[in-house]
């Protein structure tokens, strides 16, 4: 289940609220049997469509239901919902680290094979607190929510020479929205509004989406919007579940990071 992370504290007070919309992904596998598959696939789906935002929020949203339906379907109806919950986190953290996985239900077993990864070109559209950020570089599409595991400093471009904007202690709970493409640094904020860079060692992925999914944030103030160049991230992956009473079930399919840290994903 995905769970919504606290804001780090350095944070709280100099970040406005922001509109959230869509689902953080947690009902995906609320329904199961003959429905499990299209009803998982198409939340997931609508999840990741609806973060592609904007105006056309709705008819993203709408899209990528359609898509994640078919995705679903073929797997999801065999499974339960404990299994189905089990799949689904399996095939997450093989999106998120680049490794394959294996799990193990009640009823079935399965993992999650990275057969492939590719980049591609994209552009982002981030919304920038001003009086924090100095320099913003070109972005990898690195993005999730993270945990800081050792005291940092979050400083207002990517490199030591950049002036301290704030520290984070051990144990805070942050966003990332990208990775500066020299791999050194990460962009990191709450709220949808990036604040500063931090290194990545200091830093754990949650292999969850942002804390907020799909947020808009609106210019106010010293936060303003830049679209980027940046590099996306895509996998293809191969599901194989086997279940305990025989038979198995395999299906691949291609997913692509979105600037919140969810995937959109097609069958291959």
């Amino acid at each position: 289940m995905l769970i919504s992370a606290q804001t780090s504290p350095a944070f709280a007070q100099d970040t406005p609220e922001a509109t959230q919309q869509g689902d953080d992904g947690s009902n995906e596998c609320t329904a199961h049997k003959t429905t499990t598959g299209a009803v998982v696939g198409l939340l997931l789906g609508a999840l990741i469509g609806g973060l592609a935002g904007g105006k056309n929020a709705a008819q993203n949203a709408l899209i990528g239901g359609l898509a994640g339906a078919s995705v679903g379907g073929l797997i999801g109806n065999s499974l339960d919902r404990e299994d189905c919950e089990r799949y689904r986190q399996s095939r997450l953290d093989a999106l998120y680290s680049g490794q394959s996985t294996r799990w193990e239900g009640t009823k079935a077993t399965g993992e999650t094979q990275v057969l492939s990864e590719e980049n591609q070109a994209t552009t982002l559209d981030v919304a920038v607190d001003e009086s924090k950020i100095e320099v913003m570089p070109d972005l990898i599409m690195v993005a999730g929510n993270y945990s800081v595991i050792s005291d940092t400093i979050v400083r207002s471009g990517p490199e030591d020479k950049y002036r301290p904007v704030t520290a984070l202690g051990k144990g805070d709970k942050i966003d990332v929205f990208g990775q500066a493409k020299d791999g050194k640094w990460y962009l990191v904020g709450v709220n949808g509004v990036s604040k500063g860079f931090v290194p990545p060692s200091a830093l754990q992925s949650e292999r969850k989406p942002v804390s907020r999914a799909a947020v808009v944030v609106a210019e106010a103030g010293t936060i303003k919007h830049r679209k980027l160049a940046a590099t996306g991230i895509c996998r293809t992956t191969q599901q194989t579940v086997s279940m305990r009473s025989g038979g198995d079930q395999r299906e691949v399919t291609r997913s692509c990071m979105n600037p919140d840290g969810t995937w959109t994903t097609q069958k291959v």
